[in-house]
């Protein structure tokens, strides 16, 4: 049994402060007259005295109480592939497409990045014969990891390049199936407008489209 300071009993009539032990009732009592301490006023009871057999452990305290946690967020506009460019608050999605115009591979930035920067991870460990893009690819790094991979670049060069290389105009006319592919997830309402504010969520819609056009 568990008391709590809520009854303070002495000898004799006097008033004790209320007390806060652990223990059982003892049926030990004498004929001395005591009283009851109830706040401040003591009320006389019964000619009994009870004495209490109390351990050495006292009341548990109440605990520290811990403040609510915020929700953690799912990331920023970087993580979420989100970003201001010219035409506004956007996703920029990167897609490479095999020779028949059938998606490989995908990479999701803010509206800002530079085409440039996702050139290399959409074509790393791929098999290739001709590696073709547009002029926003002509980077020299770029070129230089497709001719490591054993693939002739077919990029058009800038207009500010001060030593401009070659092209075959004739296979540049292929790059046409990157822009026949978008043309077809643009059919996808749930692509081109995206609802879906986490990025991941978004590529795996990206993916499934992606199915669908392998399959037709």
């Amino acid at each position: 049994m568990l008391y709590c300071g809520l009854l303070g009993l002495v000898r004799n009539g006097g008033c004790s402060q209320s007390n806060m032990a652990i223990g059982t009732a003892s049926t030990n009592a004498s004929l001395d007259g005591v009283s009851a301490e109830y706040g401040s006023v003591c009320t006389s009871i019964s000619s009994m005295t009870l004495t209490w057999n109390t351990s050495s452990s006292t009341a548990r305290s109440c605990g520290p109480i811990l403040p609510l946690r915020e929700r953690q967020k799912n990331g920023g506009q970087a993580s979420q592939a989100l970003g201001r460019s010219r035409g506004g608050f956007s996703t920029k999605v990167h897609v490479g497409v095999d020779g028949l115009g059938n998606p490989l591979r995908y990479r999701l930035t803010g509206g800002q990045e530079h085409d440039v920067t996702q050139a290399e991870e959409l074509i790393d460990g791929l098999d290739s014969e001709y590696v073709l893009a547009d002029r926003a690819y002509d980077s020299n790094q770029f070129i230089e990891s497709i001719i490591r991979s054993g693939a002739v670049p077919v990029i058009p060069p800038r207009s500010n390049r001060k030593a401009a290389h070659s092209c075959d105009e004739y296979l540049y006319r292929e790059r046409h199936l990157v822009e026949c592919f978008i043309s077809k997830i643009k059919h996808f309402r749930r692509i081109f407008s995206r609802f879906d504010k986490l990025a991941n969520r978004y590529l795996g819609f990206l993916h499934f489209v992606g199915a669908l056009i392998w399959l037709r």
